[in-house]
């Protein structure tokens, strides 16, 4: 994704210990906008811009300008017009970022919902598949819950014994 790429940069150019407190500044923000009051969503979005990592001032900086210059195509006007509206320091990167995922959807909201429709399709239907189908449905459902999407026990269960049903070798 996007973020990806822009995170590998910015990974680069700085300590990482500074460059992962900067990015789960922003994690923990999406966390906020899901679950957080008004109050709570609008001091965690200025805070993304004042409480910076020390030494990541210049980067936040040449990061915002250069994802506005970036700003093209269908979506270019649209997203430019909604950083306009919720952006009041040309220095901003963390909140354009923060803005960005609210428009495409934060990475973890997204692999969380692709994870959702994995585990729906999944199935097995040979013991010999079994262990890769328990190993899959481990792995999208840590994706789930890091994404704050959920499942109940019962409804995972379920979704296990209806996948597990047309295995012929538990029939025997």
């Amino acid at each position: 994704t996007w973020r990806f790429g822009v995170r590998a940069t910015f990974h680069t150019l700085i300590d990482e210990e500074k460059a992962n407190e900067y990015w789960d500044a922003l994690d923990e923000y999406a966390r906020t906008v899901r679950n957080g009051t008004t109050e709570e969503k609008q001091a965690a979005f200025e805070a993304l811009h004042e409480e910076l990592p020390e030494g990541t001032a210049r980067i936040n900086s040449k990061m915002f300008a250069d994802i506005v210059a970036a700003l093209k195509g269908v979506h270019g006007p649209l997203i430019l017009a909604r950083i306009q509206s919720r952006i009041t320091h040309f220095s901003a990167g963390r909140q354009l970022i923060a803005v960005l995922d609210e428009y495409f959807g934060h990475e973890k909201i997204l692999q969380a919902r692709t994870a959702l429709a994995v585990i729906t399709s999944l199935a097995c239907t040979r013991m010999a598949d079994l262990d890769w189908y328990l190993t899959t449905l481990r792995l999208m459902m840590i994706h789930i819950l890091q994404g704050g999407e959920g499942m109940t026990d019962g409804a995972l269960v379920q979704l296990i014994l209806r996948h597990l049903r047309g295995m012929g070798e538990l029939k025997a």
